[in-house]
This record gives C-alpha cells, sequence and structure tokens, in this order.
C-alpha cells in the first residue's frame, strides 16, 4: 500500500491501523491522506477505519476529498495573504521615512517565505538616462544575491521586458529555458540562475516607475494570480511610500530655499540700505558744499561719481530681482558648453587684449546642458573677468579653462596665477552677498561670486574653489549633462 500513499502520509497511516490491531483502546480512526491516481495525480482521501470486534479484522471505508482539500487549501492560504498584507499595510502607516527601508526588507522576506520564492526584490526604472537599477533584494539561505550586479542595467538589453512593463501588465516566465537562447531577457536571467520569474510593475497612476518581482531559483515554480495580486497590492503600497517620500523631500526643499531666501533677503536689505544710505548722506552733503562754493569743478565731479553709484545700486536691486523671477520662471534649454565658453571669450576680446592676457581653453565640443543660457554666459563671464582683474599679475598673465565631462556631469575649471584668496579668512563669505575679499577694488558691490553662485545651483550645479594667496586660483563648476555627442571632438583654439 506504501507504493500508492504520499510520502508524507505514509508513517501516520501505518501508525492509525497499527493502532487497531494491537487492540488498544481505539477502535476506530478518521484520516486525510493521499493517494496516487493511476494517471499519477495526487489524489486527497478521507479514510474510516473500524476493528470489527467479532473478526478482528479492519474495515476499511474511504471517499476522496480533493476539491475540498483545495478549496480549504485556497481558504488558508488567502487567509495567510490578508494576514501578511495586513501586516504589511499597518506597517506603513505614518512609519518614519528613516525606518521605510528596514521594513521593506523584512516585507521582502515576508513575501518570499510565503510565496517560496528564492530572490525577492524592487527596480527603479529610469527612463531619462535608458536604465534600470535594483534597489532592494531579499535573498533565501543559500542563494547567491545578484543586487551589486544589477545596477543601472541598460534598458536596451531587454526592450520586450520594458514594453510590458510600461503598459501595466505582469512578465511571468514559467520556464527561462524555453526562452530562445538569442534573447535579451534569458542572457541577463541566466546567469543568474533563476528558473522562473514573476515581475509586476510599479504604477504611479499611468507612469510606470519601476517592478518588484519573485524568482525561482532552485526549483521551478508556477506562479498564480494569488503572487500577482500580492506583487500588485505591495507594489501599490511602495508606490504611496515613494510619493509620500518625495513630498516630504520637496516640502524640506521648500523650507530649505524659503529660508535661504529670506536669509539672502536680510543680506540683500542690509546691503543696498547701507549704500543708499550712504550715496544719499553723501548727496545731502555735497549739495551743502555746492551751494556753498557753486562754482567748486571738484564737487560738481563728487556729485556725478555718488549719483553713479547710488544709480549702480538700484540697477544691482533690480538685476537681483529679475534673477530671482528668471530662476522660477524661466525655461531651461540644450546649451552648448563649448560654443558658450568660445561666446564669453570672444565677448571679451577687448578686455584680454587690454590687459595682455593669454586665455587657453580645452572644453570638448560634445557636452550639452540643460541651462537658461544667459545665466551660463553670466556665469563664466564673473568667472573670466574675475580671473582677469584678480588673477592676473606683472609676472603672470595666463588664465586656464578647462573641462571634463563623465557619464552625467560635467566638471569646468576657470584657474589663473593671480593675488590668490586667503580662505581661511574668507572661505564662508566667498559667496555672500555684498561680500569683497580685495580692498584694493573697492568699485565692486560685491554681487559678482553671489549671483554666480546662485545661477549654477538654479541649473542643478554647484561651484568649489581652490586658492593660495599669491599662487592663484581655481573656480570649479560642475552641471548636470543634458548630453554628449560621441560624434563630435575638438577644443577651442587660445585667445
Amino acid at each position: 500500500m506504501s507504493l500508492f500513499l504520499h510520502p508524507e502520509d505514509i508513517e501516520k497511516t501505518i501508525l492509525a491501523l497499527e493502532a487497531l490491531k494491537v487492540g488498544e483502546a481505539q477502535s476506530s480512526f478518521e484520516l486525510e491522506h493521499r493517494f496516487k491516481h493511476r494517471n499519477g495525480a495526487w489524489l486527497w482521501v478521507e479514510t474510516k477505519g473500524e476493528l470489527e470486534p467479532r473478526s478482528g479484522e479492519i474495515v476499511l471505508i474511504s471517499r476522496e476529498i480533493t476539491e475540498r482539500k483545495i478549496s480549504e487549501q485556497r481558504l488558508q492560504s488567502l487567509t495567510q495573504m490578508q494576514k501578511i498584507l495586513m501586516d504589511i499595510s499597518s506597517k506603513y502607516i505614518n512609519l518614519p521615512l528613516g525606518e521605510v527601508a528596514s521594513a521593506i526588507n523584512i516585507s521582502l522576506q515576508q513575501m518570499g517565505e510565503f510565496v517560496d520564492a528564492d530572490r525577492v526584490y524592487i527596480f527603479d526604472y529610469h527612463f531619462e538616462q535608458d536604465i534600470c537599477t535594483n534597489t532592494y533584494e531579499w535573498c533565501r539561505e543559500g542563494i547567491e544575491p545578484e543586487i551589486e550586479n544589477l545596477q543601472e542595467v541598460p534598458l536596451e538589453l531587454v526592450p520586450d521586458w520594458v514594453d510590458i512593463h510600461t503598459r501595466g501588465l505582469p512578465m511571468y516566465i514559467p520556464d527561462v529555458y524555453e526562452l530562445p537562447p538569442e534573447s535579451g531577457i534569458r542572457q541577463v536571467l541566466e546567469p543568474q540562475g533563476i528558473k522562473s520569474l514573476l515581475a509586476v510593475p510599479l504604477m504611479n497612476n499611468e507612469t510606470c516607475i519601476g517592478f518588484v518581482g519573485f524568482d525561482s531559483v532552485r526549483h521551478w515554480h508556477q506562479y498564480t494570480q494569488r503572487e500577482i495580486t500580492l506583487l500588485k497590492l505591495f507594489g501599490q503600497m511602495l508606490v504611496n511610500i515613494q510619493m509620500r517620500t518625495q513630498k516630504q523631500r520637496d516640502l524640506e526643499q521648500l523650507l530649505e530655499k524659503a529660508t535661504d531666501q529670506n536669509k539672502r533677503l536680510r543680506e540683500f536689505s542690509f546691503m543696498t540700505s547701507h549704500n543708499i544710505r550712504a550715496s544719499v548722506a553723501n548727496l545731502l552733503a555735497l549739495n551743502e558744499m555746492i551751494k556753498a562754493e557753486p562754482d567748486n569743478p571738484e564737487y560738481l565731479e563728487m556729485l556725478e561719481v555718488t549719483t553713479k553709484k547710488l544709480d549702480t545700486t538700484i540697477s544691482n536691486i533690480n538685476h537681483l530681482l529679475n534673477f530671482e523671477k528668471e530662476i522660477n520662471q524661466k525655461e531651461k534649454e540644450s546649451c552648448n558648453l563649448a560654443e558658450t565658453i568660445g561666446r564669453v571669450v570672444d565677448l571679451n576680446n577687448q578686455i584680454i587684449k587690454k590687459h595682455g592676457v593669454k586665455v587657453s581653453v580645452n572644453v570638448p565640443d560634445e557636452i550639452w546642458v540643460s541651462a537658461i543660457p544667459a545665466h551660463l554666459d553670466s556665469i563664466f563671464h564673473n568667472l573670466l573677468t574675475n580671473a582677469i582683474k584678480y588673477g592676473t599679475t606683472e609676472a603672470s598673465r595666463k588664465i586656464l579653462i578647462d573641462a571634463e565631462v563623465g557619464k552625467d556631469k560635467a566638471v569646468v575649471s576657470v584657474q589663473d596665477f593671480g593675488l590668490g584668496i586667503d580662505l581661511e579668512r574668507f572661505r564662508d563669505r566667498l559667496f555672500q552677498l555684498g561680500s569683497r575679499l580685495h580692498v584694493a577694488s573697492a568699485e565692486g558691490q560685491g554681487l559678482g561670486l553671489f549671483m554666480t553662485k546662485n545661477q549654477i545651483e538654479g541649473l542643478g550645479g554647484q561651484i568649489e574653489v581652490e586658492s593660495e594667496v599669491g599662487k592663484g586660483t581655481t573656480f570649479r563648476v560642475t552641471l548636470p549633462v543634458k548630453a554628449v555627442d560621441p560624434a563630435a571632438s575638438g577644443a577651442l583654439p587660445e585667445v
């Protein structure tokens, strides 16, 4: 009989029969076990056994209960899945953002153990870069993790996969080895030892932002609608968390921006009120002096200088106000970095020749950045004219402009060999509104580097400085790359 019993049911069936034979207290039993059908399928059977007291024989009555057992198992499975989802959903309600990563890892393990998967993972799609990246992964003990190998995976390797997900559909592969050998999907999955796979897209309304999935490595696995539903519900929770996280980050950035703007407003108010009051005080004093000596040409010249300073201050106020407006309202465009720097050098050609400066430019032609063109021009105009003004001496009249490009950013260096800056004293004030680092040049109003820094940050970049007094200064501007044209190359000539 043991040949037809399911291996897991042999022991309990034999024990029940032997208990009747030895005449123990029990004279009957009821047992649920599995028998092998002649077609090879396992059927659930309910067997009732009784010991006939007169003959001592055992009477067995069996009936098939396969459908009932399947229904019970489905109900049990559904109950377990509901418990997991309730646990997951309650876990993420009002969960502090700092604890989200740990909670996600626990949830991946819960789902993996429930469906008997070997890996459970989350990927983010970055369609602007044509890549996807593995952000979370749980692996069963003994299963090799793959998260380190699945960073910035090119989407061009799996176009069919991406197409299915962007249409909001799950990717289900019951047998990876049934895919054509030349299939890009098989070439990605087979080295990971994957036999079966289910990956469900993460949808933010109609937009696919990633996917969550199960891998089966130890054996082939038939995933069902139950697993699809589980991943979809979990995926929606992930999207909600991501949206909440993004909103909180946006609020934090908005608060940071408002705080920064308030600080700049205070600095701006102090600087403008100081400069205007100084000019007005000079005008009042000059007015009295001119009344006393109306024909004194020196007083008239002083009046002209003071009036021009006041006009410059008011002009700078308008410039700053317009700058804030442009940052918030103007659309960015694709700008070629080499063309921009070349144009700035050409526009300053007269002052370059006047000071006898040699400007060497080495900027690859293929770099494009997303920028407000006028701001990009202003950034390099300010850095170049600063280098000419403070970075040239009788011994050195050389300025170097170089650029290097990486995968997603370009770094432009503007280097001079002039006065230099005492960074121990001035680093914290370097980009502040109204700061003047070289007292010998008092005509400026401390707007140039302030404007430059804010324009760069408005483009999503940053600026750094290295300097040594008496040896020169290097400003490094980092900007996000819009595109790199591999067909273009070369550099601008020296001026």
